[in-house]
Formats: structure tokens, C-alpha cells, sequence
């Protein structure tokens, strides 16, 4: 293919069951290590350092057990989305729309660790 080529680029398909399960069980896989490194943004800047070192009120913006309720969802999204058999359009949904809510609440557990010196 050149550069000058004008043929059109045919469309990716949709991903198989096989590849959302590894995707699924990567991110979940992924999902500790990330949000361990997440807290040095806040513990490196002056809020953080000071809620560190003199306690007080920190991580007030988002309820008390935010963290670990998204943990738990992502483990049992990680689970539907790894358990699902394949048997069709609507588990080919389902796994998808689980994988999605892995996204989605692992990407909110990465934003309370961020926010958590700004309150």
C-alpha cells in the first residue's frame, strides 16, 4: 500500500470472546499496581504531604468506602466478562457491557486516589 493508494481501508470486526476475556482479565490484573502508582500525584504535592503529616480532613470530595466497592465491582465484572460462555449475540453483549463497566469503575477508582488531597 502507498501513500497515493485511494482503495478503502476494510473495517476491524469486533473483537472475539477470546480477546475481551484477555483484555478483561489484563485490566483487572493491571488495576492494583495502577492505582498504588496513582497515589504518588497527590502524596507529592503540598496538600498531600500536609494531610500526610498532620492528618485533618482529606478525601472528602467522594464517600468513605469508594475504593473498595470499585474493586469489588471490577472483580465481578472481571468474572462475568471471564465466565460468560459463548453462545451467541446476547453473551457477546453482556461480555462487552462488562468489560465497559470494568473500564469505567476502574477509571473511578483512579479518580478518588486523584482527588484525594483536594478537599
Amino acid at each position: 500500500m502507498s501513500v497515493n493508494d485511494t482503495t478503502p481501508v476494510a473495517p476491524v470486526g469486533p473483537l472475539s470472546a477470546r480477546a475481551l476475556r484477555r483484555i478483561s482479565l489484563l485490566c483487572a490484573l493491571a488495576l492494583p499496581p495502577l492505582w498504588l502508582v496513582a497515589w504518588l500525584v497527590p502524596l507529592s504535592g503540598e496538600t498531600g504531604g500536609r494531610c500526610v503529616t498532620y492528618g485533618g480532613n482529606c478525601g472528602g470530595l467522594w464517600p468513605e468506602g469508594t475504593p473498595w466497592f470499585s474493586f469489588a465491582v471490577v472483580a465481578v465484572a472481571c468474572c462475568v466478562a471471564l465466565l460468560t460462555p459463548d453462545r451467541g449475540g446476547r453473551t457477546a453483549v453482556l461480555r462487552r457491557a462488562a468489560l465497559a463497566a470494568q473500564l469505567l469503575i476502574s477509571a473511578v477508582a483512579v479518580l478518588w486516589v486523584l482527588t484525594w488531597a483536594t478537599a
